[in-house]
């Protein structure tokens, strides 16, 4: 069995973590991502230094895949919402000497209060 060199988290690829299989559902960050569990649907935060390539088959004909949204059962509206407060707080997550003032303007930028942004 040939084991593929490297290793792909794009949304909607299979990985292995242990002896369960997951599908990517969201690039976290350089070191994790959101994966669906494809047996028992739940999400989880997996590590990429735990996770592998998967290398069995895919899923049979007739079982569900995850989609690659993750969201199922949400509203397109509070995906719209949480895109929108990231899009508010990606400067300052960028930023190793954000201010309170700069963490302010954000927030009234996205007209939402600053304890919202940094929760």
């Amino acid at each position: 069995m040939t084991v593929p060199a490297f290793l792909t988290v794009a949304p909607g690829s299979l990985v292995s973590c242990g002896d369960r299989r997951f599908e990517v559902t969201h690039f976290l960050d350089t070191g994790s991502v959101l994966a669906r569990d494809m047996e028992t649907q739940a999400v989880e935060r997996l590590r990429l230094d735990v996770v592998r390539p998967f290398t069995g088959t895919a899923a049979p004909a007739g079982e569900p895949r995850a989609a690659a949204s993750g969201m199922e059962g949400h509203p397109e509206e509070d995906w719209q919402v949480a895109q929108n407060r990231f899009a508010a707080i990606r400067a300052l997550l960028d930023d190793p000497f954000r201010t309170r003032a700069a963490a302010q303007a954000a927030a009234d930028a996205a007209e939402v209060s600053v304890a919202t942004l940094y929760n």
